[in-house]
């Protein structure tokens, strides 16, 4: 990253480039009722909220390969059952840096952003990261 664009990312909080109030799912949906959540709102990222706290993630990915395997029964296996487990999750005020720094070198494609009780407030994808490095650096 150019030395201008670092000193301009640097007083930005991943808050400034997520995508507000996203999408959830509960974590009793069938894969194919998740297929068509991810179709319908046309994302790619799900997080799984039950009772209010975010317990997993299911992306787009990870579903479009366990959908090509022959055992899965989609009509019947969960979300639950094949989520990712404890996603990233970060606080709005993060630095935009360390977040997308995170995301980099864990390879991990989105964090999920919750305020102090919990509660989803946003979610940062590789593509917000994208945007911000294209609005940082324009």
């Amino acid at each position: 990253m150019k030395s201008n664009t670092k000193a301009k990312a640097a007083g930005f909080k991943v808050s400034d480039f997520m995508t507000k109030s996203p999408h959830c799912i509960d974590p009793s949906l069938t894969l194919n009722q998740a297929r068509q959540r991810l179709d319908e709102y046309r994302v790619r990222h799900l997080p799984v909220r039950h009772g209010g706290k975010v317990m997993g993630m299911l992306t787009d990915r990870d579903l479009g390969l366990l959908l090509s395997l022959e055992k899965i029964d989609a009509a019947h296996t969960t979300v639950e059952e094949v989520m990712v487990p404890d996603p990233f999750i970060v606080r709005a005020d993060e630095p935009l840096s360390q977040v997308a720094g995170t995301m980099a070198e864990r390879h991990i494609g989105s964090a999920v952003v919750c305020d102090s009780a919990g509660q989803v407030l946003g979610i940062f994808t590789a593509t917000d990261g994208l945007k911000a490095l294209r609005e940082l650096s324009g």
